[in-house]
Protein backbone atom coordinates (compact mmCIF):
# COMPACT_ATOMS: atom_id res chain seq x y z
CA UNK A 1 0.00 0.00 0.00
CA UNK A 2 1.56 3.46 -0.68
CA UNK A 3 2.10 6.50 1.71
CA UNK A 4 -0.59 9.05 0.75
CA UNK A 5 1.34 12.80 1.89
CA UNK A 6 -1.32 15.77 1.53
CA UNK A 7 0.71 18.85 1.77
CA UNK A 8 -1.19 21.69 2.55
CA UNK A 9 1.81 24.06 2.17
CA UNK A 10 2.16 26.28 -0.64
CA UNK A 11 5.70 26.31 -2.39
CA UNK A 12 6.69 29.49 -0.31
CA UNK A 13 5.69 27.64 2.62
CA UNK A 14 7.49 24.73 2.07
CA UNK A 15 10.90 26.88 2.25
CA UNK A 16 10.06 28.66 5.38
CA UNK A 17 7.51 25.95 7.64
CA UNK A 18 10.20 22.98 7.79
CA UNK A 19 9.62 21.79 11.44
CA UNK A 20 6.41 19.22 11.63
CA UNK A 21 4.50 18.28 14.94
CA UNK A 22 3.32 15.07 14.07
CA UNK A 23 0.84 12.75 15.91
CA UNK A 24 -1.23 9.87 15.38
CA UNK A 25 -4.45 10.43 14.36
CA UNK A 26 -7.19 8.31 16.54
CA UNK A 27 -10.49 9.71 14.51
CA UNK A 28 -9.24 9.83 11.16
CA UNK A 29 -7.30 6.75 10.59
CA UNK A 30 -9.34 3.72 8.43
CA UNK A 31 -12.17 5.99 6.99
CA UNK A 32 -12.48 8.32 4.66
CA UNK A 33 -9.21 9.10 2.60
CA UNK A 34 -7.31 7.21 4.78
CA UNK A 35 -9.58 4.40 4.55
CA UNK A 36 -7.44 0.73 5.63
CA UNK A 37 -4.58 3.21 6.98
CA UNK A 38 -2.90 4.45 9.58
CA UNK A 39 -3.63 8.42 9.45
CA UNK A 40 -1.40 11.27 11.01
CA UNK A 41 -2.31 15.07 11.53
CA UNK A 42 1.31 17.00 10.65
CA UNK A 43 1.01 20.95 11.53
CA UNK A 44 4.16 22.69 9.36
CA UNK A 45 5.91 25.88 11.64
CA UNK A 46 9.15 27.48 11.31
CA UNK A 47 11.83 26.99 14.48
CA UNK A 48 10.94 29.52 16.03
CA UNK A 49 7.25 28.34 16.64
CA UNK A 50 8.05 25.04 17.23
CA UNK A 51 7.85 25.06 20.99
CA UNK A 52 4.12 26.31 21.10
CA UNK A 53 2.59 24.45 18.39
CA UNK A 54 3.97 21.67 20.12
CA UNK A 55 2.10 22.30 22.93
CA UNK A 56 -0.68 23.11 21.50
CA UNK A 57 -0.82 19.34 19.81
CA UNK A 58 -0.17 17.75 22.65
CA UNK A 59 -2.96 19.27 24.31
CA UNK A 60 -5.24 17.68 21.65
CA UNK A 61 -7.10 14.54 22.96
CA UNK A 62 -7.16 12.99 19.35
CA UNK A 63 -3.45 12.65 18.65
CA UNK A 64 -1.01 10.79 20.69
CA UNK A 65 2.74 9.81 19.75
CA UNK A 66 3.38 13.36 18.87
CA UNK A 67 6.62 14.24 17.90
CA UNK A 68 8.86 16.76 16.03
CA UNK A 69 10.46 15.81 12.49
CA UNK A 70 11.82 17.58 9.96
CA UNK A 71 10.04 18.07 6.93
CA UNK A 72 12.61 18.12 4.12
CA UNK A 73 13.73 14.93 5.07
CA UNK A 74 11.10 13.30 6.68
CA UNK A 75 9.69 9.74 5.80
CA UNK A 76 6.44 8.09 6.95
CA UNK A 77 7.16 5.15 8.77
CA UNK A 78 5.53 2.55 8.60
CA UNK A 79 4.97 2.55 4.89
CA UNK A 80 1.02 2.94 3.83
CA UNK A 81 0.33 5.72 6.03
CA UNK A 82 -1.76 8.57 5.52
CA UNK A 83 -0.35 12.13 6.14
CA UNK A 84 -2.04 15.52 6.48
CA UNK A 85 0.49 18.32 6.63
CA UNK A 86 -1.14 21.93 7.63
CA UNK A 87 0.43 25.01 8.00
CA UNK A 88 0.93 27.32 10.86
CA UNK A 89 1.36 31.00 9.55
CA UNK A 90 0.19 33.96 11.62
CA UNK A 91 -3.34 34.16 13.79
CA UNK A 92 -3.22 30.15 13.76
CA UNK A 93 -4.34 28.92 17.19
CA UNK A 94 -1.24 27.06 17.80
CA UNK A 95 0.60 30.51 18.26
CA UNK A 96 -1.95 32.82 20.13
Amino acid sequence: MKTIIKDRRTEEQAETLTVGVIGYDDFMSDWGPAEGRASYACWACSSGDADRVARWVRARKDLHDVRRVNLNTFKPSPEGVHVSIYPVTSGHPATL
